[in-house]
């Protein structure tokens, strides 16, 4: 919400990392990890999106099921929410 470009990674491992942009082209990585329980070892895609309708920012990760975790509208705190089978190819 402060305007600053962040970076969220699905790196190996099953968890989420953001990166906080400082306003001058730097970023500051939480030291606290996100995970989603069930997606493996590998987030294939990640996207953001009021999945809720509360207005704030929620992630939802695709790694065979699509995993969803609640923003609680600071783009930093988020609570796993479940996931989504993935309907197939």
């Amino acid at each position: 919400n402060d305007g600053h470009m962040d970076i969220l990674a699905a790196p190996l491992g099953g968890y989420l990392i953001s990166f906080i942009g400082l306003g001058n082209g730097t970023f500051t990585k939480k030291t606290s990890v996100m995970p989603f329980p069930g997606a493996g070892n590998v987030g294939k895609e990640v996207d953001l999106g009021d999945f809720d309708g509360d207005g704030n920012l929620d992630i939802i990760v695709n790694s065979g099921s699509f995993h969803i975790n609640m923003g609680h509208g600071d783009g930093v705190n988020f609570t796993y929410g479940g996931y989504i089978e993935s309907p197939g190819p």
